[in-house]
């Protein structure tokens, strides 16, 4: 939704998850500096971004409102058609509070890792990481993926990195960093992803400010 603008045949659903995920992140850009990775948080912004009734199927909505995690187990169809499981629900609790504190126990190591010159402790590659795992977690009936960026950027911006944005023709490079992170334990291919997804965005950032640069008046020049 662009300038309250929507697609032509888009149901109510595709309305409100597009109004839902603005005003989260809109509330994320503005309020980040605040906001800690809290399991209440992940629940909150759940909640916010999923709270309208046309969002959910039925079954859904009754087994797992907004904001509480799921009672069933999931899967997806990814695009090589094969099915892939996500954690069990029972298993999620745990897990979801093992993830924040793993995370926050490696963002609040600071520049360490410069020391050591260990780039897998790099703010960057611990979000990815993080993102990569929330994701097999899935610990919602519905809207984990949305949830999952919206907590990376939340992350991302609180260490002064850029958000990551996966335009529609980046989905199969997406999915391939995906599916082979999960045979790499450091998940590198999914870090790999998200730093050349940062140094794309730096790059087109200083592309316009040279640009701005160039094209101001130089106040040096006497008038004519």
């Amino acid at each position: 939704m662009k300038d309250n603008i929507v697609r032509v045949g888009m149901g109510m659903k595709y309305v409100y998850d597009l109004k839902n995920h603005r005003g989260v992140l809109d509330k994320i850009f503005s309020a980040f500096e605040e906001t800690s990775l809290t399991e209440q948080t992940i629940k909150s912004l759940h909640g916010e971004l999923m709270k309208d009734d046309a969002q959910w199927e039925v079954q859904d909505a009754l087994l797992a409102p907004a904001g509480h995690y799921k009672t069933e187990d999931n899967f997806t169809l990814r695009p090589n058609n094969q099915y892939h499981m996500y954690l069990e629900y029972s298993k999620v609790p745990e897990a979801v509070r093992a993830l924040i504190e793993e995370t926050q126990q490696q963002l609040d190591q600071g520049p360490a890792w410069k020391a050591e010159q260990n780039y897998s402790k790099h703010p960057l590659s611990v979000i990815a990481g993080f993102y990569y795992k929330f994701l097999q977690i899935h610990p919602f009936s519905d809207g984990n993926g949305r949830l999952t960026r919206l907590l990376t950027t939340l992350l991302l911006l609180k260490h002064q990195l850029p958000p990551i944005i996966i335009r529609e023709e980046e989905r199969l490079v997406y999915f391939k960093a995906l599916i082979d992170s999960e045979n790499d334990s450091l998940h590198m291919p999914m870090v790999q992803f998200f730093a050349d997804k940062a140094i794309d965005l730096m790059k087109q950032r200083i592309a316009l400010c040279e640009q701005r640069d160039t094209s101001a008046p130089d106040f040096n020049e006497p008038s004519i």
